[in-house]
């Protein structure tokens, strides 16, 4: 078997042979018409792949600050349930502060066990404030 070398020529003389002179002109034109279309297929690639380079960094701060939106909100919720748990302690206290004060009403010698429990109550509310006081100001830090 021999090698054949095929130019385009040859090409141009097939195809006049398989589809008729007639038919070139409008094998050109949908050719070209087909080139163009892919052409300007690439061009609108190229344009949206630029505005979207154009759009990152603004939608990088955009994601950026919904973010910081979320961790402000997490962080106002979580004081409000330290606070809450705040007013909680406070109000045990108070209770049991006023519950010590009507068994101090009742005598001198339960005063002196109502004042440890005055003291104890107290006590519970300054230790319950300094453990959530950290917690507090990492939370505000963290933000």
């Amino acid at each position: 078997m021999e090698d054949v070398i095929w130019t385009n020529i040859d090409t141009l003389n097939l195809l006049i042979n398989e589809i008729g002179i007639d038919e070139i002109p409008q094998l050109l034109t949908n050719l070209f018409i087909h080139q163009k279309t892919e052409s300007e297929k690439s061009k609108h690639a190229i344009t949206y792949r630029q505005k979207l380079q154009e759009y990152i960094p603004e939608l990088k701060d955009s994601i950026l600050e919904k973010i910081t939106d979320i961790y402000a909100q997490i962080m106002t919720k979580i004081e409000k349930q330290i606070e809450q748990a705040y007013q909680e302690e406070i109000a045990a206290s108070l209770a049991a502060m006023k519950q010590a004060q009507q068994i101090s009403i009742s005598g001198e010698e339960k005063m002196f066990t109502t004042n440890e429990d005055v003291q104890i109550a107290i006590s519970l509310v300054k230790n319950t404030r300094s453990e959530l006081q950290p917690l507090r100001e990492k939370l505000r830090v963290g933000i």
